[in-house]
């Protein structure tokens, strides 16, 4: 289903034949920024993009949204996503490597939410329906684009 995301909403990861992982965001003036990272470097991008703590203009929004059992909370918009462009020619290797790495952004954000909102219990320790309000703050939405040879027609 195509639903209409806002540009700041959305954080568009390129990984090309040569393994090399790039985002793709609008700067301030609608122009395009490449920007190169390391595999290393992509969990702390994906932690700062889902939270965005410091309500930077270039990252998600921000909303007050209702969470079940929790009550009104300060969280980036539901309208956001990752979304994961692999050119077709992308190692097997890289494309587990880049999940991975995202898992382990949604655990960390997980994580830190729980603590704050439940006495300092990790995600882990809290009951199925804690849980879900932690996944309801910050719901997991990664979007796969199909596979494709990047370069522009």
């Amino acid at each position: 289903q195509q639903i209409e995301l806002n540009d700041r909403n959305v954080m568009r990861l390129l990984v090309n034949r040569a393994d090399e992982i790039v985002i793709s965001r609008m700067d301030a003036a609608g122009r395009e920024q490449l920007i190169p990272i390391k595999l290393d470097q992509l969990k702390d991008y994906d932690v700062d993009f889902i939270m965005n703590p410091e309500e930077k203009p270039y990252l998600p929004e921000l909303e007050g949204r209702e969470i079940e059992g929790l009550g009104n909370r300060k969280v980036v918009t539901s309208g956001y996503a990752l979304s994961i462009k692999n050119e077709v020619e992308t190692s097997y290797q890289q494309y587990v490597n880049v999940q991975n790495e995202l898992i382990k952004a949604y655990n960390e954000v997980w994580d830190a939410f729980a603590k704050k909102e439940f006495g300092g219990k990790s995600f882990e320790a809290l009951t199925p329906s804690e849980k879900k309000s932690v996944q309801d703050a910050y719901p997991m939405h990664i979007s796969e684009m199909a596979l494709s040879n990047l370069a522009k027609k």
